[in-house]
């Protein structure tokens, strides 16, 4: 499992900014200062090379914990090398001003006013009695006894930089955007909801020429979709023509719609490329409304989740594009079926470890993050998919928060 930033940390700051005694609890002891072990002894050198723990301070009691739900909300398991050293590290390198261990092998990190805030009871500290299982030199807390420390290092510390940049008004808009993607030849595309626009006569796509803004009637270029992109996926494919492609949309033919625009024209010059869209040569295997788009490591491109239509029923699957021959690439996710309405938009990342598979997060989730079994289903289904249509060794990191729901 993994934790999520909160501040910003300036582990080599020359000044140590210690946290106020009015923050802390009235019980909390004043802290000392860490001294760690190598072979038996004392490792100067060791602290010289590590500026992250010496801003640490141990505090010299035990906390308690409430129950299930811990202290500090953010937990990393480390089953056979957990060390205060590298939790502390984790600690400070998410920016959290306070961290513990628990249980040999477990590592928290959180907010000081966690400890009041959920229910943190101050005990003695040789109720925390079990040896790090990676440090058999020092101890990381109990059964239920977290072993406390606080960071004394800057904290919330910024570095403005020279150019902070601006903002400020270019051109009006002839539509209203839904989405809007810079291309390769430097002009940004403007899609919005053909056939159900609120602006008279649009063709639900038009291409600004930013050296142009100066002259309306030059700089927008009319372009046109044929179906309604409200809430559709978007990408920009790999390939030398840096193609956009829209996925999906509102409803009727639409929710299968596969749009394709490759750039031309450059700077002041008007290309002639329009979309392309044509759902008797390329169109989604289900209909999709509020899916996601995702180029895999194979140049595949994988589209997940969404509704049949506006406030329909959930489409509680994926599917690879291109469509290999042999049959067709849809897995149903029955997670997605468990957190439906929750589930829209799912967020999607390619991690740099054999092309594995992140889902993070999703629209609507009400700040709860799920874990998903999406190994499970692609190893079952695998052959199905074709070869070349997916990447191998696929699997799934587990996102921060309160697992599967």
């Amino acid at each position: 499992m993994a934790i999520l930033p909160k501040h910003v940390v300036d582990p080599t700051a020359s000044l140590s900014i210690l946290l106020p005694e009015t923050s802390l609890p009235s019980r909390l002891p004043s802290p000392l200062p860490i001294t760690f072990l190598a072979n038996g002894r004392t490792s100067d050198a060791w602290r010289e090379s590590s500026s992250h723990i010496i801003l640490w301070s141990r505090l010299t009691i035990s906390l308690s914990e409430p129950g299930a739900p811990r202290v500090f909300p953010n937990k990393i398991v480390n089953a056979v090398n957990n060390t205060v050293q590298a939790c502390l590290k984790r600690c400070s390198d998410y920016g959290y001003p306070a961290g513990g261990l628990e249980y040999a092998e477990e590592c928290y990190c959180g907010d000081v006013e966690d400890i009041a805030a959920n229910g943190g009871v101050m005990r003695p500290e040789s109720e925390c009695n079990m040896l790090c299982n990676g440090d058999p030199y020092h101890l990381c807390g109990g059964q239920q006894r977290l072993q406390l420390y606080q960071w004394n290092g800057g904290l919330n510390v910024w570095h403005e930089p020279e150019n902070t940049g601006h903002y400020e008004f270019l051109i009006s808009s002839p539509v209203v955007p839904l989405i809007t993607t810079i291309g390769i030849n430097d002009k940004v595309t403007f899609v919005e909801k053909f056939g159900t626009s609120v602006i008279p006569n649009s063709t639900g796509a038009y291409e600004l020429d930013l050296t142009l803004v100066d002259d309306y009637t030059k700089t927008w270029r009319e372009m046109h979709v044929k179906s309604d992109v409200f809430c559709a996926a978007t990408i920009v494919l790999p390939d030398k023509a840096g193609r956009q492609m829209t996925i999906g949309g509102w409803s009727v033919d639409s929710l299968y719609g596969v749009r394709l625009y490759s750039p031309d024209g450059s700077a002041g010059v008007n290309g002639t490329n329009d979309w392309e869209e044509d759902i008797q040569v390329l169109a989604l295997q289900r209909g999709r409304w509020y899916p996601t788009s995702l180029v895999l490591a194979n140049g595949s491109i994988l589209v997940m989740g969404g509704e049949h239509g506006s406030n329909g029923a959930p489409e509680p699957s994926l599917e690879i594009l291109p469509k290999p021959e042999g049959g067709d690439t849809v897995i149903d996710l029955d997670w997605l079926e468990r957190t439906d309405p929750n589930n829209l938009y799912p967020f999607l990342h390619v991690l740099p470890t054999n092309g594995d598979i992140l889902v993070s997060k999703c629209i609507h989730a009400s700040h709860r993050d799920f874990g998903l079994t999406l190994a499970d289903s692609l190893l079952e289904r695998g052959p199905y998919l074709g070869q070349g249509h997916f990447p191998n060794n696929q699997g799934f990191t587990q996102p921060p928060g309160n697992g599967a729901q």
